[in-house]
This record gives structure tokens, C-alpha cells and sequence, in this order.
């Protein structure tokens, strides 16, 4: 009997601790119920009140006041780059109205040019050239030396747009275009053989700043002196060459 007694004790004492736990189990999943519905942090419980009741109160305070750190990161890089995407816009605008200033200048530069070439008879490099005798000759240079109206300018910007393909060959269109070679045959470059000094021409210096001012920059002086004083030389050839040519097709 005794050993009976015994076996309802425990009986009894096991069916009491198993539902402490099960009160136990039931009130922590009520916790934790609790968290979950009302949007907090899910919580591991723990066996003392107190404890539960501290890291509660912590995590509330996290999810209230902490900032995380990939946002605030990112917010900074974000600002960063639409500063710079600002700065950038300013010095395109600069750039693009800098353009704009240089393009006007040009246009206003070319209208300027071309109303001065109008207003000096452009119709004179037409008319008067190739200079057909040293009177004329002589005119050409009275009127580069009073230079009228930047004549001196509008001769060097006419002799520029000869232009040709090389710079012999630039200097030899521009000694056709404006001389004939029944005047040609009266100089040398330096006045040797008892022949005008071509040199001292204001034309002379005219068309070597011509050059200058062409594709052929780096022309050497020497190189222009050269060229010119060869075409001189040869302007008798030339008038020959022109007489025979004539006279075969006069003989045709």
C-alpha cells in the first residue's frame, strides 16, 4: 500500500509540474503573440519578468530612434552627387556662352572685313590687275603707301585667297594675278643688271605677309625671295612663249 500511496504522489506531482510548464509555455507564446501583432522585434523569452520586461523597453527605443547607417550613407553620396552634377551644368553653361562670344566676334570681324573691302571699290583688284605698265605699277604704290581705308589689308587679304597647293606655287599665281610680265622683265629682285630693285616694292612686302598669313606660314624668307626673283628673271620667257603661241594659232 504504501508503495501505491507513493506511485498516486507522484502521479499527482508530475501532473501538477507538467501543467506549470504548459502555463509557462502558454504565457510566453501569448508574449510573443503580443510583440509580433503590434510590430516589434521578435523576442526570445526568458524566464524572468523583469528581464523581458528591460529588453523590451531597449528594442522599443531602437526601433524609435536609430537611423541606419546604409540610409544615412546613402543620403550623403546621393547629395554629394547632385552637388556636382550642379557644378557641372554651371561650367557647361559657361562654356557654351564662351562659344557663342567667339562665334559673334568672328561673324561681326567677317562683316566688319567685308563692308571695308566694299567700301575701297572691290571691283579695283578686278579692273587694275595684272598691272599692265609701270604707271599703273606706280598707282598700286601710292595707294599702299597712303593706305586708305586698311587698303594695305584688303590687298593682303586678296593675295591670301589666291591660294594653291603649294607655296611656290601660291607665290607664282599671286605674281601672274597682279603683274603682267611686260612690266616683270624690267625688274630683278635686287635691281642687278641695271634693272629695277623689286625688293623695294611696298607690294613685295605686301604679298610676303600674304604668304604668311596662308597655310604656308612657316615658309622661310629666303624660300619666298627665291621664288619670286625666278618668276622675274623668266618674264621674258614667258612673253616669247606667249608671242610663239600666238603666232601658231594665227598660222592655224
Amino acid at each position: 500500500m504504501t508503495y501505491d500511496n507513493n506511485s498516486d504522489e507522484e502521479i499527482i506531482i508530475a501532473k501538477s509540474t507538467e501543467n506549470n510548464d504548459s502555463n509557462i509555455v502558454e504565457n510566453h507564446i501569448n508574449k510573443v503573440d503580443y510583440l509580433n501583432t503590434n510590430k516589434a522585434f521578435p523576442l526570445i523569452s526568458f524566464p524572468s519578468a523583469s528581464v523581458d520586461n528591460n529588453i523590451n523597453k531597449e528594442l522599443s527605443y531602437i526601433s524609435k530612434n536609430m537611423a541606419l547607417p546604409s540610409t544615412s550613407v546613402d543620403n550623403t553620396v546621393l547629395k554629394n552627387i547632385l552637388n556636382y552634377l550642379a557644378y557641372l551644368k554651371v561650367e557647361v553653361t559657361k562654356i557654351s556662352d564662351t562659344q557663342q562670344e567667339i562665334i559673334q566676334a568672328i561673324n561681326n570681324s567677317n562683316s566688319a572685313n567685308f563692308s571695308i573691302l566694299n567700301s575701297c571699290e572691290i571691283d579695283y583688284f578686278v579692273t587694275a590687275w595684272p598691272v599692265p605698265n609701270h604707271e599703273e605699277l606706280n598707282n598700286l604704290e601710292t595707294k599702299l603707301q597712303a593706305n586708305e581705308h586698311d587698303f594695305k589689308n584688303q590687298v593682303m587679304l586678296e593675295l591670301v585667297r589666291t591660294g594653291g597647293k603649294s607655296a611656290k606655287q601660291m607665290i607664282q599665281k599671286i605674281m601672274k594675278k597682279v603683274f603682267s610680265d611686260f612690266v616683270l622683265k624690267d625688274f630683278t629682285y635686287f635691281g642687278l643688271r641695271n634693272k629695277y630693285n623689286f625688293s623695294s616694292l611696298l607690294i613685295n612686302r605686301v604679298i610676303f605677309d600674304a604668304t604668311k598669313q596662308s597655310k604656308f606660314q612657316n615658309i622661310k624668307d629666303d624660300e619666298i625671295i627665291a621664288i619670286i626673283g625666278k618668276w622675274l628673271t623668266t618674264a621674258k620667257a614667258r612673253i616669247e612663249n606667249k608671242k610663239h603661241t600666238n603666232d601658231e594659232i594665227i598660222l592655224k
